[in-house]
């Protein structure tokens, strides 16, 4: 049996690797402790019925320390194996019944249409997988079915048009899935369906370096632009839609929902609202770019069709209506090949190119951050492409000369 001390030391080194070491976590233990020396001397007969006993006694504004004090003792198996089991058979119904409760939930706290959206999907292709394995409850999830599930797509593969095979899911993506079904977990907590979240033990995977995204060439981009087809108006009118994809460096649901009154002519200024985030941005617009929207405006959408409705700026020539993402990605393609583009990109890839041409000419990492509408510098830098030679080029322009190596260590 462990003593209280080694105890101790061992929630102190599960905090450190959480990086949740605070005064609130150490008490709500030592609370414990005492709750259990006086209750039954030892951790390793604590039963389901004793931990809620003593979350009982807890304060609400307490209830974040004590769920980290639970996480604890799951993982150090002092709780007993059916703890999931317990604590969610209270859940009665169905897993897919949740899902609607999950969406209304992601609603009512204002969360944006996309992002809905995605938490949907995701959650929905995890209810999938249970209902495979014959898996309809809650309270039968734990974190060996969670485990399994993102094992499986990490090892899925898709084939790509030119037979390549490769993941289906990168980090970045499975990553996300993880964060939909903690959510997911959590929503039902906080709607006193179920009373722990079976993911919450789930680890993120090791988030990859990336340095080398997909992007095209300065070269590249001006051939893409020049050999541009104009036969009809559609082609016209989609010329100056990846025009703005590229020069304002804007992500495709920003692209869609343009519309004509956020842009100021006279001082080149696009204003881009209710981004990812749900936060607006302002961002100065090249003069010939500028100008080439406001032609398209006078000469080009009111010719597409006679049916356009609202103020949208890129319109369909069916019906007039918002263009879609699908439109859009549809088309790319067609354009990339005959600019005799053959890398496999996406529509983020333009601005991923953007972002990448302005860091090799120069613009602090922060004004691109800006640009962009990123929170962090470090989300910044995975579109920044570093190129190696002109990395060696500036180390060797700018690296201290004064410094002496000695006579066995100077540089080659």
């Amino acid at each position: 049996m462990n003593t209280t001390l080694q105890l101790t030391n061992e929630f102190k080194n599960f905090l450190h690797v959480r990086k949740k070491e605070d005064d609130k976590n150490l008490s709500i233990f030592e609370s414990f402790t005492v709750f259990i020396e006086k209750s039954i001397a030892s951790f390793d007969k604590i039963t389901v019925d004793i931990f809620e006993s003593f979350s009982g006694k807890i304060k609400r504004n307490n209830r974040r320390p004590l769920k980290t004090l639970k996480e604890f003792l799951i993982a150090n198996n002092y709780l007993s194996d059916d703890t999931a089991y317990r604590l969610n058979k209270r859940a009665k119904k169905d897993i897919c019944c949740y899902i609607a409760v999950f969406v209304k939930y992601l609603k009512l706290h204002g969360k944006a249409p996309a992002t809905i959206e995605r938490y949907h999907m995701e959650v929905f292709m995890f209810e999938k997988y249970l209902a495979k394995h014959n898996i309809t409850k809650i309270y039968q999830i734990d974190i060996h079915i969670l485990n399994n599930f993102i094992s499986k797509l990490f090892h899925e593969t898709t084939e790509r048009k030119n037979g390549l095979i490769k993941k289906r899911y990168n980090t970045a993506s499975l990553s996300h899935i993880i964060t939909s079904v903690k959510v997911f977990f959590n929503c039902l907590i906080r709607q006193e369906i179920i009373a722990y979240n079976p993911a919450a033990l789930l680890r993120h995977p090791k988030e990859e370096i990336k340095i080398n995204l997909n992007y095209i060439t300065l070269d590249e981009t001006k051939t893409f632009f020049t050999l541009f087809p104009l036969a009809n108006l559609v082609e016209a009118r989609d010329k100056v839609l990846f025009l703005c994809l590229y020069v304002m460096g804007l992500r495709i649901s920003e692209l869609v929902k343009l519309k004509i009154k956020h842009f100021n002519f006279e001082d080149c200024l696009v204003k881009i609202e209710n981004s990812k985030g749900e936060k607006d941005r302002i961002i100065p617009v090249p003069k010939k770019c500028s100008d080439a929207v406001g032609f398209y405006i006078k000469n080009i959408r009111p010719e597409l069709t006679t049916k356009i409705s609202g103020n949208y700026l890129f319109v369909t020539s069916k019906d007039g209506s918002a263009m879609k993402r699908s439109n859009v990605r549809l088309q790319h393609f067609r354009y990339l090949k005959i600019a005799g583009i053959e890398k496999q990109l996406t529509i983020h890839s333009f601005r991923n190119s953007i972002a990448t041409h302005l860091n090799e000419s120069g613009l602090d990492i922060r004004y691109i951050q800006d640009f962009l509408g990123h929170d962090s510098p470090n989300t910044t830098a995975r579109y920044a492409k570093v190129d190696m030679r002109q990395l060696k080029n500036i180390i060797a322009k700018y690296h201290p000369k004064e410094i002496s190596y000695g006579k066995n260590e100077s540089p080659q």
